[in-house]
């Protein structure tokens, strides 16, 4: 899982992780990203990270 929350007046991104990601969370902070780039100057970015499982190949794919 991969939750994201967005406080577009502050400019911070939170970034949970706890257990498997799949292609549909990382889109979701994708777009999260481009909206905070929208309307702020800089980004900040914390990340909670309880667990790491699998991450869903077809996210990396379009890099390799």
């Amino acid at each position: 899982m991969l939750k994201v929350h967005a406080d577009a007046k502050t400019g911070y991104l939170e970034l949970t992780v706890d257990g498997a990601i799949k292609k549909a969370d990382f889109e979701a902070v994708i777009a999260a990203v481009d909206e905070l780039i929208k309307s702020n100057e800089t980004v900040n970015v914390v990340e909670v990270v309880g667990e790491i499982g699998w991450v869903d190949v077809e996210i990396w794919w379009k890099d390799i």
